[in-house]
């Protein structure tokens, strides 16, 4: 489903930035604080890390995003922390 968004990105002229691996891996915040080191302005993920954050009592709003405007995930959210 991700190929059809990053070729769209790249053929609008976007740079993308991938993530491979464990999200929760070193810490749980390693993720957002690489969006935020790298300036990431739209933010896609699945609505079961988010869920997963939620479990976690992990709340990404809480954190300074100086670039992020979106925030797109899949699915549908079952949790309510991210509206």
């Amino acid at each position: 489903m991700m190929w059809p968004w990053l070729v769209g990105a790249l053929s609008a002229g976007a740079t993308i930035l991938v993530f491979d691996g464990s999200p929760f891996k070193p810490t749980p915040m390693s993720l957002w604080e690489m969006c935020d080191q790298e300036g990431v302005t739209a933010f896609g993920t699945s609505a079961k890390y988010l869920g997963s954050l939620e479990q976690a009592h992990i709340v990404p709003s809480a954190f300074p995003f100086y670039n992020l405007a979106d925030l797109f995930q899949t699915y549908h959210l079952p949790y309510q922390n991210y509206a």
